[in-house]
Order: structure tokens, then C-alpha cells, then sequence
């Protein structure tokens, strides 16, 4: 009837009236919240001294009270709400101060299946208060807050975070989650354990890459072993951070006699990293303790945040130094034979090569190059062969003892050409080798104009691009 209809909508506009109330009521608490929660957030700034305004990727407000709650505990400096039950969650969850990384959405599967750097742009926010600083350890979580791998943080790098240790591992053995100096123990027994798997190293080679960034998990560490001395690259803010456990997991895990420390200073100008001068390349013996990295990480991010431009300015001029003094390639002094003087005698293939792990390019010897260097020498017999950008004159001798027929050498360093010859030299093969000191393009016109050919030619040569 008519009059039940009315009774039917008057029931139903105090039902909404009453809904509308109670909405209003939940958005009053929710102001009062926001309000609390800015309040909370600036007394932890003030605290803390630093403040990510202005930063996408820090979470200090939300739209819903679930964000609001993480975002509250961040800043009370306790441990994040993560999701789902993980065994690096549970680590996480244990501790205090343990800085997310969220992932934006779609994102995570790509770090799920291995990839080693999670890049900024991947990321949709960092919660943690303080913020992370550079060589933090730090958790991975997708869009819905469920830990799928740890790593370090790097606030200034393209690479936010240089990833550890995914779910999966971390599922079948948690010892190592969150604790770095373990992953490296780990990580150096693992590659040890590799290469001796591989026959490496042995009576015909002492001469090896051992550690090769993220190829063995260890993402910005590169270590070459050079007979009984071990040459670490560090690329990384955090391995600089961690340069005394590296330096003293290699010694006590390989066994070499001495740990050469060899910053690279253009890729950690990227990195927040100022090399000072004096410490491009440093020395630790085995009956000493590993050398405790002089590089203050803090004041280098500080400083290059400050002064941006004045920061990257002297960076550059530092690094364009450290090559005049560190790469033959870049140096033609007169008095050569000082740097020879502290190269140490290495085996690949049965030939003996000298290398110099204190100076030189990369770690002294392209341990890298050792099967494309077989490979050559496979095919050498009877031919000639021209090796251009030889350096070392790796390529070149070993072609020459594989029976190569006659073998050219050329590089634009005198250093280069000088350790060449004298690696020729100690392998008897000086009859067969001719190393020559020319620009290779210039080289290359007078061959062409001579009608000279060659019947295999190997071009190897520097970064053309330094900086990018």
C-alpha cells in the first residue's frame, strides 16, 4: 500500500542519515590520526637530525589507516607490519630499524627470478626512520609488503639496492639474512668451492677470477687471484663500508699471502664515493690486519648532497689523476721499470706472465680473458695473427706458443709494449713476437697502404666512453 511504501522510504533515509554520521565520525578520527602522526613525524626528524622531505620514495603520509599504522611504527623507529610469512620477514620482524624497500606494483617478479640491483625506478617507497644510509642491509617487499629478498641500500646510486639473498635461499637456510659480513664468508666459500670444481686453480694456472660481482653474488666486488696475492676491485659504497671483512674473509678462507685493495674510482663517484688520492691502491700482508677503509662514508654522501657540482667537479679531476698514476695505458714516464719492479709471476696455460697488482689496468691481469685466450691459441697454428690493444700481450703469446706463425703486437703505451716484451721474453718465445709501440689506427693505415694482412686479428680496447 501506499502508506507502507512511505514507512519503507522514511526507514531507509534514517538508515543513510545514519551512515553518513557514522562516516563523518571516521573521518574525524582519521584527522586526528594524520594530525598525531605529523606530529610524530617531526619530533623524529628533529631527533634524528635528517628529514626525506622532498624524497618520492619515503613514506611519511597515507590515504587508508593500514598505511597509516606502518607509516607510524616507521616513525617510531620500530619494525614495519610486513606480510606474509617469510623467512626474511621473520628476521626482519625480530629486529628494530630494519628499512623497507617497497617495490612498485608488477615489479617484484623481475627481482623474484634473480635480478641482481633493484633500480630506482622500481622502487614506489622506502619506509624506515632514520632513513637508511649507504651499506645498510635492507628489506625487498612487492606491492602488498611480502619480503621476497634482502640486499644493501645506496640513497645516491641508480642502483638502489644491490640485492643478497632472495626468499628461496633465505628459505632453506636463514643464518646469513640480514647479516652481511656472514653473506661475504658465504658468498667467498661458495666461489672457492666453485672454481675448485672447475680444476682451478692448478699446476698450469694460478691465475684466476675468484670473485665476479654479481656472476658469484657479491654484487661490486671483483677479486682476481694472482698467484699467492689476491686483487680486490671494489665498485660498491657498501664494499668500501665492508672492506676489512672482505679483505680478512679472502685471507683466511683462500690463504693468500697479501689482499691488494683496489678502489674504482669512477664507478664509486656514482656511488657517493670520494677515493682520496693516496688510496687508489692499497696493500694488506697476511701477518697484519686488514686495513680499515679511510673513507668516511656519511661525510662523502653529505658532502656530495651540499655541493653537488663542486662534489662531481673534483671527482672527475681525481679520477683523471688516479689514471695518470695508476694505468699504463694513461702514463709513459721515463723511469717505467719502477712499476715492473712490484709485479709478481703468474701461470695461465703453462706460460708465465707477469702482473702487477698495484698498478696497471683493472686488477693488474685480465684474469677475465683466460678462455677467450685459449680459444685464440686454438686456432693459431701456422697463422699470423695481430694483436691490437695487446698490453700484456696475453693474446699474443698465447697464440705464439700454440705455433702461430708469426705474431704482431700493438699498443700506444710504452709501459705496455716494456711488459709485453719482457713477458715474451720469459716464455722463450721473443723469436716469434714483435711488439710495437703505435697508435692502432695509425698502425692500421700504414698495414692497409703496405698491403699487409693478417690471418687473425684480436681487438681489444680501453672504455672509449670513461664516464658513461
Amino acid at each position: 500500500s501506499a502508506r507502507s511504501t512511505w514507512k519503507q522510504q522514511q526507514q531507509h533515509q534514517q538508515q543513510q542519515k545514519g551512515q553518513r554520521q557514522q562516516r563523518g565520525q571516521q573521518q574525524q578520527q582519521w584527522q586526528r590520526q594524520g594530525s598525531s602522526l605529523q606530529q610524530a613525524e617531526s619530533n623524529s626528524k628533529t631527533s634524528n637530525g635528517t628529514s626525506p622531505a622532498g624524497s618520492s620514495e619515503y613514506a611519511t603520509s597515507s590515504t587508508s589507516s593500514s598505511k597509516r599504522q606502518r607509516a607510524s611504527s616507521a616513525a617510531a623507529g620500530s619494525s614495519t607490519q610486513l606480510a606474509g610469512d617469510t623467512a626474511i620477514g621473520r628476521i626482519a620482524s625480530s629486529r628494530s630499524n630494519v628499512a623497507v624497500v617497497v617495490l612498485k606494483k608488477g615489479k617484484a617478479r623481475l627481482f623474484e627470478f634473480g635480478s641482481p640491483m633493484v633500480y630506482s625506478g622500481a622502487i614506489d617507497k622506502v619506509i624506515g626512520r632514520p632513513p637508511p644510509q649507504s651499506g645498510d642491509a635492507v628489506v625487498v617487499a612487492d606491492a602488498n609488503m611480502v619480503p621476497i629478498a634482502w640486499g644493501v641500500y645506496n640513497a645516491v646510486s641508480m642502483f638502489r639496492v644491490r640485492v643478497f639473498q632472495v626468499e628461496a635461499e633465505a628459505l632453506a637456510d636463514d643464518t646469513a639474512v640480514l647479516e652481511i659480513e656472514k653473506v661475504i664468508q658465504l658468498r667467498v666459500s661458495q666461489a672457492q668451492a666453485l672454481r675448485a670444481a672447475l680444476g682451478l686453480p692448478s699446476a698450469d694456472t694460478n691465475v684466476m677470477r675468484l670473485i665476479n660481482s654479481e656472476g658469484d653474488r657479491l654484487s661490486g666486488v671483483v677479486a682476481d687471484m694472482l698467484g699467492d696475492t689476491m686483487v680486490v676491485q671494489s665498485c660498491a659504497a657498501w664494499s668500501e663500508r665492508y672492506r676489512e671483512c672482505i679483505t680478512s674473509t679472502i685471507q683466511q678462507q683462500i690463504g693468500a699471502s697479501r689482499v691488494v685493495w683496489r678502489p674504482a674510482a669512477g664507478i664509486l663517484n656514482e656511488e657517493g664515493i670520494q677515493v682520496p688520492l693516496g688510496q687508489q691502491s692499497t696493500s694488506t700482508s697476511s701477518n697484519t690486519d686488514a686495513a680499515h677503509s679511510a673513507t668516511p662514508l656519511e661525510q662523502n654522501i653529505q658532502q656530495q648532497q651540499q655541493q653537488p657540482d663542486v662534489w662531481r667537479k673534483a671527482a672527475d679531476e681525481q679520477e683523471q689523476q688516479q689514471q695518470q698514476q695508476c694505468e699504463p695505458h694513461s702514463s709513459d714516464s721515463n723511469s717505467s721499470n719502477s712499476w715492473l719492479s712490484h709485479a709478481v709471476h703468474v701461470r695461465e696455460g703453462g706460460l708465465t706472465f707477469l702482473a702487477t697488482p698495484e698498478a696497471g689496468q683493472k686488477t693488474g691481469f685480465y684474469a677475465d680473458q683466460r678462455h677467450n685466450r685459449a680459444f685464440i691459441a686454438s686456432m693459431s697454428a701456422e697463422k699470423t695473427v695481430l694483436d691490437l690493444c695487446c698490453y700484456s700481450g696475453g693474446f699474443a703469446l698465447m697464440a705464439a706458443a700454440a705455433g702461430a706463425a708469426a705474431v704482431t703486437g700493438v699498443d700506444s703505451s710504452a709501459n705496455a709494449i716494456e711488459l709485453a716484451t719482457a713477458n715474451a721474453e720469459l716464455n722463450d718465445l721473443s723469436d716469434r713476437c714483435a711488439f710495437v709501440r703505435d697508435d692502432v689506427s695509425t698502425f692500421l693505415r700504414a698495414a692497409l697502404e703496405a698491403g699487409e694482412a693478417f690471418d687473425i686479428v684480436i681487438l681489444d680496447p680501453p672504455k672509449f666512453a670513461p664516464n658513461r
